[in-house]
């Protein structure tokens, strides 16, 4: 995905529960499913 600046891709993670870190993080290795929010300025 190649966005023009300064658009941004916004998304989370869609699987039904996404893998943690020891620190609560998302694991995004193990994302295997996204849902795009929003493209949008966030400046």
């Amino acid at each position: 995905m190649d966005l023009v600046h300064p658009y941004r891709l916004l998304f989370i993670p869609a699987d039904e529960s996404p893998v943690l870190k020891i620190d609560g993080g998302i694991d995004l290795d193990n994302v295997r499913e996204i849902e795009i929010c929003e493209i949008t300025d966030t400046h």
